[in-house]
């Protein structure tokens, strides 16, 4: 079966077809921009052996891809309204407020340690057991810990 793989201008309106039903509002230059890598990528990933042509191929990544692109965004913009809410934290210590943990988690710079005592903290884990799990003084613990709250304090700030 001979396949034929058009130009990327010849896939543009595939783009513009794929934004205006995931309803995503103009300007799309970012997003054509991203279609465009899509494009690329689609190119080496395509499979000229298969019974569907590369547009096909090409609409169903650049769908997916769109898509999961909405989700995320959705997410941030979700955790940004929770976290905007200038409610009192549920919990005493704030390593266990768990909207607070995804922010640290994901947007502050954590060394190796204090990434691995964070998701020890998070899982209910004493300072001692800690500890022993990652071979450390409980000293370096409650100071990596105090570490962790002043990254917490900082992020809670500029909310």
């Amino acid at each position: 079966m001979k396949t034929n793989i058009p130009i990327f201008h010849e896939c543009e309106g595939l783009i513009y077809f794929t934004l205006r039903r995931l309803n995503i509002p103009e300007p799309h230059d970012d997003y054509f921009q991203e279609g465009y890598l899509i494009f690329r990528k689609s190119l080496e990933k395509y499979d000229s052996s298969l019974k569907s042509k590369f547009s096909t191929y090409f609409t169903h990544i650049l769908y997916r891809h769109f898509q999961s692109h909405l989700r995320k965004e959705q997410r941030e913009r979700e955790a940004t309204a929770q976290l905007s809410h200038n409610t009192p934290l549920k919990w005493s210590d704030p390593l266990l407020e768990p909207l607070i943990l995804v922010d640290i988690l994901h947007y502050s710079a954590l060394t190796p340690l204090e990434s691995s005592i964070f998701h020890f903290t998070y899982s209910g884990f004493t300072v001692r057991e800690t500890a022993v799990l990652t071979e450390r003084s409980v000293s370096t613990i409650k100071r990596a810990r105090k570490r962790l709250k002043q990254k917490l304090e900082v992020a809670i700030k500029k909310v």
